[in-house]
């Protein structure tokens, strides 16, 4: 079969179910997984038919009325006790044998396998946006995610799960069990992350999966940095966070200037609350030293001279660059008010050492700009 015959077909079942109201749900559980046992092609698409399932819930329009969407929802919530151990099982499955075929070099056997595995990730990341995340991590699929992130053929959608998951906030779920839950997938999101700083900081900017790991790396923190009350842990995870800022990418610096002022906001709360870890000692120094890079405009750039492994033409990293260093002081500015003489410090050796080097025959035309952009921090 065709990939496209067997979308068609579970997009069909999925329709019929969902025309329904979501009450065909409850039998055809467990004739999808009677399906799934039959082979990989089978399988691909008892999987993408529960990929196609909740479709209608976070899309709006008039194709289902709202009651329907009500009770489909309840059906798929109701089925999730049974639908997430399946897919954690299929995954399993069809993720060993696609290794075993890959080792015996049975490439079309690998590849049937492969596009099963696939599939539970897309099936997962449906689910992603509206599965109670305690659900979801106790399942496995996140950690099976979290494994996959070392799988070229699979980087990329287990990646796309983990950033979904990032992005949630608490809904009706139980305030405790959320907060572990996401602590959950602080575990499962950091440690790939850190061996990708460490084995391929340099080429963050040249893959698909650093940048997404790296946005993935900050939206969490931007939602769910609040819920780190471990200080060694608070403190890797901003390691980590100051790692992708320093880089000398624009692109993969700017990944973090949504989560900086949102960061700020709740670790100086944090500080001032009695009894709970705030910012670690020396970050906000760390934080303006990265800032006093970002924010320096080299007197060379113009036409002839600009990032152009970034930028298609000079206007087009202009217009980039004068918000990136509008970010950067504006994360300046809330950084000085909660440690005004860390700032000061700070903008005082830039400038002390931008003086000496012009003063002396080390001095360069850069120079002046990194003595702009001290000035710029003592403002």
């Amino acid at each position: 079969e065709t990939f496209l015959v067997k979308s068609k077909s579970a997009a069909l079942m999925a329709e019929v179910v969902r025309s329904e109201g979501g009450l065909l749900l409850k039998s055809l559980i467990p004739e999808l997984m009677n399906l799934a046992a039959q082979g990989p092609a089978p399988a691909e698409v008892a999987v993408q038919t529960l990929r196609w399932l909740p479709e209608e819930i976070t899309v709006s329009g008039d194709d289902m009325s709202s009651d329907k969407k009500r009770v489909l929802l309840s059906a798929l919530l109701e089925s999730l006790p049974q639908v997430l151990p399946f897919l954690y099982r299929v995954l399993e499955q069809h993720f060993a044998s696609y290794l075993a075929s890959s080792k015996a070099a049975s490439a079309a056997e690998a590849q049937l396998h492969g596009t099963v595995v696939a599939a539970v990730l897309d099936a997962t990341f449906a689910l992603a946006d509206w599965a109670p995340v305690v659900s979801l991590m106790n399942s496995g699929l996140l950690h099976a995610c979290a494994h996959l992130l070392t799988q070229p053929d699979f980087a990329l959608k287990a990646c796309e799960v983990i950033k979904a998951v990032s992005s949630r906030k608490q809904a009706n779920e139980d305030c405790a069990a959320f907060q572990q839950a996401m602590m959950a997938v602080f575990e499962v999101l950091v440690g790939p992350m850190k061996a990708l700083l460490e084995s391929g900081y340099d080429r963050l900017h040249e893959t698909e999966l650093g940048l997404r790991m790296c946005e993935t790396l900050g939206i969490w923190g931007h939602e769910h940095i609040g819920t780190l009350g471990d200080g060694q842990k608070l403190s890797v995870y901003l390691q980590e966070m100051l790692a992708v800022a320093r880089h000398a990418s624009y692109h993969v610096s700017n990944l973090t200037l949504t989560f900086w002022p949102a960061a700020l906001r709740a670790l100086g709360d944090r500080h001032k609350a009695v009894g709970r870890i705030g910012r670690p000692e020396g970050f906000l120094a760390a934080l303006l030293e990265v800032a006093a890079a970002k924010i320096e405009r080299n007197p060379r750039w113009g036409e002839g001279m600009y990032p152009d492994t970034e930028f298609d033409t000079y206007q087009e990293f202009r217009e980039f660059h004068a918000i990136f260093r509008h970010k950067w002081m504006e994360i300046v500015k809330q950084a000085t008010q909660q440690e005004p003489l860390t700032a000061i410090g700070v903008a005082g050796r830039h400038v002390e050492a931008s003086l000496a080097r012009m003063a002396s025959a080390e001095s360069d035309p850069s120079e002046g700009a990194r003595l702009d952009a001290s000035a710029s921090l003592l403002q």
